[in-house]
């Protein structure tokens, strides 16, 4: 894959590409924004661009240099990605050892570090000795979606390249066209994707999470006490899938809040269950929708802000539910 088949980063590119052409290139570029918007991907084709055989501004994709980088095959060009939950010091070492040989094969040596403010304290400490020991023919490419996790002191030895989340029709393009995906779901992906092409894919691969949370939101009023609690617990056995889960129930509630005002099937997040959301939204009136979809938003926010998910999530399918009694958020 070379820079023009990389969509949607248009100001990305457009800084690395006019860097190389200008012979302006930083020794360490910092890639900003949210999972799955294409940091890994630019990163790579600016290790390809750096070292291809035919061309020095955008990749081939074809001579021997680009297949193997594609490969993570290439000597110069390494991916280090967190162990478990971290980057550790052994890995900064190994990398501060080899940054200051020549590279083996091509022109540049290029060390891509993925979600870099996973690194330790002490792995950051060793990672900015070397970045203040810059050497002409290495490269340092770090991403990250968390740039408050990076020490202030990296950040300023590091070039800023901001990546966007995709607007929802370059993504549903992406999974029609490229993916095969069926138009319906493919709308409907994109529209809870939140601008991530990854995470679009992964609901795609996911459809069945978000039929069981739809089934399990749409009998909550009909469940007693510990029915709502057991649901609170099911929302939260996986911590990972927690935000696809509070973006599954936002989408549903907008598309009850869509079809209450509209009655329009095409305006719908979840065009496939248009049938369930008339019946549902028969059941609220447009202010009660209104302050479900607050309830739902505020809970996301709270988690955010590290409250306990189980409390949050059963305090706000209590509410959902129309029951008062509520449990302390903490």
């Amino acid at each position: 894959m070379s820079f023009k088949d990389i969509i949607g980063q248009e100001e990305a590119k457009r800084i690395l590409q006019s860097a190389i052409r200008n012979n302006r290139l930083s020794h360490a570029y910092l890639f900003i924004g949210p999972d799955g918007v294409g940091k890994r991907l630019t990163a790579k084709t600016l290790a390809k661009a750096l070292n291809c055989q035919r061309s020095d501004v955008d990749p081939c994709d074809e001579c021997k240099s680009c297949r193997r980088i594609d490969r993570d095959e290439y000597p110069d060009v390494k991916i280090v990605e967190p162990v478990g939950n971290s980057i550790k010091i052994e890995e900064m070492r190994k990398i501060r050892r080899e940054a200051s040989f020549k590279p083996l094969e091509g022109r540049k040596k290029v060390y891509i570090i993925q979600e870099a403010s996973t690194m330790t304290q002490p792995a950051a400490n060793s990672l900015l000795k070397t970045l203040e020991e810059p050497q002409g023919e290495t490269l340092f490419i770090l991403t990250t979606s968390n740039i408050h996790g990076l020490l202030p002191t990296i950040i300023s030895r590091c070039q800023l390249v901001r990546f966007k989340p995709l607007s929802a029709k370059i993504i549903e393009d992406i999974l029609t066209k490229k993916k095969g995906i069926a138009k319906n779901e493919a709308y409907m992906a994109s529209n809870l994707s939140e601008g991530s092409i990854g995470k679009a894919l992964s609901i795609t691969e996911e459809k069945g999470l978000r039929d069981r949370v739809i089934n399990l939101i749409i009998e909550i009023s009909l469940k007693d006490m510990e029915g709502i609690f057991q649901t609170a617990r099911e929302f939260t056995q996986d911590r990972d899938q927690i935000p696809f889960i509070l973006s599954i129930l936002s989408s549903w509630y907008r598309d009850l809040l869509v079809f209450k005002e509209s009655e329009d099937p095409s305006s719908l997040v979840n065009v496939d269950k248009k049938e369930e959301i008339a019946k549902e939204a028969e059941k609220y009136s447009k202010e009660e929708i209104e302050e479900i979809i607050s309830l739902v938003l505020k809970t996301i926010d709270y988690i955010k802000r590290n409250v306990n998910p189980q409390l949050a999530i059963e305090n706000m399918l209590l509410k959902i539910a129309g029951h008062e009694t509520t449990r302390t958020v903490k």
